[in-house]
């Protein structure tokens, strides 16, 4: 059975006229993260911040302001790179597709599994969630061109790293 192809552009505008200041949050959002620069403040965000972060070079995925492990947890659940895809699907600007390609890049390369990550970046939580944020970002990008066949091999091989992790951390049942 074939998905039904969703028009875009007509989402895009729709959502432009009827929900303009939740737009405009989505494109703030996305533009800080080209920029690199996090403040988690939608409504759902489980650890919200007050103070943005950014970051001039590289992503530091572990970084842990004022020794708070909570924005480690949540800015490695990804939920800005929906955002990124949001944007992507508002503007047709493809520069939201390559902040999320080089994102995600530096993500895969940057965060083995290893037992000092288990305790941040690969927290169980954050695997889940970020699993589930990842495959709803990717749909956006569905058709742009920047997100190579490479790139979808890496997010797979990504997202095939998450279900391992999640399914070997499981604690068997006491009988």
């Amino acid at each position: 059975m074939e998905m039904q192809k969703i028009d875009m552009k007509w989402c895009a505008r729709y959502c432009r006229e009827f929900w303009p200041e939740e737009c405009a949050h989505i494109l703030r959002i996305a533009d800080d993260a080209v920029e690199q620069r996090f403040l988690f403040d939608l409504p759902w965000d489980m650890e919200q911040t007050a103070e943005a972060v950014e970051f001039a070079g590289d992503i530091d995925w572990q970084y842990m302001p004022k020794g708070d492990p909570e924005f480690i947890y949540q800015f490695n659940r990804h939920r800005y790179w929906i955002c990124l895809g949001q944007a992507y699907a508002l503007t047709g600007d493809e520069k939201y597709a390559a902040c999320f390609v080089g994102q995600l890049t530096s993500w895969l390369e940057e965060n083995p599994i290893n037992p000092g990550t288990v305790k941040t970046t690969w927290r169980t939580i954050e695997a889940g969630i970020r699993g589930e944020n990842w495959v709803k970002a990717m749909e956006y990008f569905r058709d742009c061109p920047v997100v190579t066949e490479e790139v979808r091999e890496r997010f797979l091989h990504g997202l095939h790293l998450h279900g391992q992790f999640l399914l070997d951390c499981r604690v068997p049942l006491q009988r």
